[in-house]
């Protein structure tokens, strides 16, 4: 098969390897390198400088890159990031992660929610099949946008690209003085902005802090109308407990997690969740929120709360005050991130692909 992947939105590394006999057009950014896709099945196009503001991006995917598809000949399109060029007349495999904009508007951008509003129902309807990482999304692209069951594949995201619990004490340490964080503390991870529900999670934290002795690291960038959660972090009374780390690099992540006494993950609303799995991955029990996909995500493996509940300050107290609890939550958090990894995730992806050829579909 000639596959093309619109990769506009790529940051990091991909992987090819699942379909080593296919060939692959990957559209990439501006100033991406290249050499992460370096492989002798992957073309690599530059978009042109224009595309990296998003409006010149979201012209070009609808104009220059239906013209490009057509003259490589590809037999189909892998579009990851919600909408696909509506000019494309071959077949088309959609990546939708959620639908936020349209179930949860206040939390996103004016300019999001027009542009999803607009471009979501023709993408859902044009396409030959829908990716989503969760029955929860599915459910509510059934329910908000009547998709069409049969063409949606649930297909989750791997949690196996952090490398796991960090037992070497001298490591763990190194991480803690790197960041300037005590032996005991809890921690966050999430960009700061209103769907995350950092400035309750802050809240949840300052009803714990007098019967715990635990800081609190947060870990993530600051991001759209992030001033209330900002406020909130700094004028709490426990503010000298809490730690704002911001954006902090892959390799440091497994030592942060696997040194916290617990994870928490109260955000609003999620299609997936990446965080609980990375966590539980790293051996750290979690108390999640009971909103959205969080509760399919971790099955079982976490504690689950209302985060507009005493129950949630509740959990937290019970995880780190009942030894066996917290021992039996890093087991099943262990065998349940195992069941989520890349590998499989691209292996299930290049079936929908190749269910899509062979079927016809256009």
């Amino acid at each position: 098969m000639r596959i093309a992947l619109n990769g506009m939105l790529l940051r990091g590394e991909f992987s090819a390897t699942a379909a080593p006999d296919d060939q692959f057009l990957i559209t990439v950014p501006p100033g991406f390198s290249d050499a992460l896709l370096a492989r002798s099945n992957v073309i690599c196009h530059y978009a042109p400088t224009w595309t990296g503001l998003r409006m010149g991006r979201i012209i070009w995917e609808q104009t220059a890159l239906p013209r490009l598809l057509s003259r490589y000949g590809i037999d189909l399109l892998h579009a990851p990031g919600y909408t696909m060029p509506l000019r494309w007349r071959g077949p088309t495999v959609l990546t939708i992660y959620d639908i936020l904009a349209l179930r949860e508007p206040q939390w996103c951008k004016a300019t999001n929610v027009w542009h999803y509003r607009l471009m979501l129902p023709q993408s859902i309807r044009r396409a030959a099949r829908i990716i989503v990482p969760s029955t929860t999304v599915k459910e509510e692209l059934i329910e908000v946008l009547n998709a069409d069951p049969g063409k949606i594949s649930v297909i989750p995201l791997g949690a196996d690209h952090i490398a796991g619990p960090v037992t070497d004490k001298q490591r763990l340490k190194a991480v803690r003085d790197k960041y300037g964080l005590p032996p005991d503390y809890l921690i966050c991870v999430g960009n700061i902005e209103p769907k995350k529900n950092i400035e309750g999670t802050v809240k949840i934290f300052e009803e714990v802090a007098g019967r715990l002795p635990h800081h609190l690291v947060l870990v993530g960038r600051s991001g759209w109308q992030c001033r209330n959660a900002l406020a909130r972090i700094r004028t709490s009374p426990v503010s000298q407990r809490i730690h704002r780390l911001g954006y902090v690099p892959l390799q440091d992540l497994p030592a942060l997690y696997s040194g916290a006494a617990a994870c928490l993950h109260f955000s609003w609303y999620e299609g997936f969740g990446l965080p609980p799995l990375e966590a539980m991955r790293c051996g750290t029990p979690m108390v999640v929120s009971n909103r959205a996909a969080l509760p399919e995500v971790v099955g079982g493996a976490a504690l689950i709360a209302d985060p507009n509940s005493p129950q949630a300050a509740a959990a937290i107290i019970r995880l780190l005050t009942d030894a066996e609890l917290a021992r039996k939550m890093v087991q099943r958090g262990h065998r349940r991130a195992a069941q989520f990894t890349w590998s499989g995730a691209a292996a299930q992806t290049v079936k929908v692909y190749r269910e899509v050829v062979e079927d016809g579909y256009a």
